[in-house]
Parts: C-alpha cells; sequence; structure tokens
C-alpha cells in the first residue's frame, strides 16, 4: 500500500510540475508586463509634467520680460510675435533634461513641433488666466 501511494504521489508531481511551471512563467511575465507598463507611465507622466512646467516657465518670463513691455509700448507686431515665440520655444527646450528630450523625440517624433505647440497653448491658455490660477481653476 505504502508503495502504491508513493507510486502514486510521484505521478501526480510529475504531472503537475510542468502545469505549475506553466503558470507560474505566465504569472511572472504577466507581472513583468505590468510593471514595464506601471513604469512607463510614470515616466510619460514624469516628461509630460516636465515640458508642461517648462513650457509654462518660459511663457510667464518672456510674457513679463518681452512682451508686456512691447505692448504697453504698442510695438507688439507680427514680428515680434514670432520672436516671442522662438525665445519662450529656446528657453522651455533648455529647461528640458536630456532624458526628457529623448523621450519626447520617441513619444511624438518632432520635437520641435511638440514644444511649438505646448507653447502657443500655453500664451492661449495665460491669455484667459493670470499664470497663477493657471494651476487650479483655469485648466
Amino acid at each position: 500500500m505504502s508503495e502504491f501511494l508513493t507510486e502514486l504521489l510521484r505521478a501526480v508531481v510529475l504531472a503537475a510540475v510542468p502545469v505549475c511551471a506553466t503558470f507560474l512563467c505566465k504569472g511572472i511575465a504577466a507581472l513583468a508586463k505590468y510593471l514595464t507598463e506601471k513604469t512607463d507611465d510614470a515616466l510619460m507622466q514624469k516628461y509630460l509634467a516636465e515640458v508642461s512646467d517648462a513650457v509654462q516657465t518660459a511663457v510667464a518670463m518672456l510674457n513679463q520680460t518681452y512682451v508686456d513691455s512691447l505692448k504697453q509700448a504698442g510695438k507688439f507686431d507680427e514680428d515680434a510675435q514670432r520672436r516671442a515665440l522662438a525665445q519662450a520655444y529656446t528657453k522651455a527646450e533648455q529647461m528640458l533634461t536630456a532624458e526628457a528630450r529623448a523621450f519626447l523625440v520617441r513619444a511624438y517624433g518632432d520635437l520641435d513641433s511638440y514644444i511649438i505647440s505646448k507653447v502657443e497653448a500655453e500664451v492661449r491658455a495665460q491669455k484667459i488666466c493670470a499664470p497663477s490660477e493657471l494651476q487650479y481653476s483655469c485648466k
């Protein structure tokens, strides 16, 4: 009887090992996929927040140091607007880390177009709201 139970247990273990190994491998793969997605999502949020902060800061600074004075003097023409956009782009791009730049290139392809579109959107947002209100009530 004891020999029968030993052989039965051995047969069950031999049959169960591949099944358990398969489930274990699938579980590890699913966990790895989940952690990768979670990490990618966290990195994406981090870099997009970095871009948003850089653009918001660049536009607010440029409004204060360049645009406001030209508007008061009545000299904020189309050429001045192009220069302001170029300066805001340059400032925002300089504030980005190398990792954020690399991420944006991978995610969006054209870094210049992405930052310029963000600058233009931020200019519009700051026209509607004061910069201090942007984080809370206007977005």
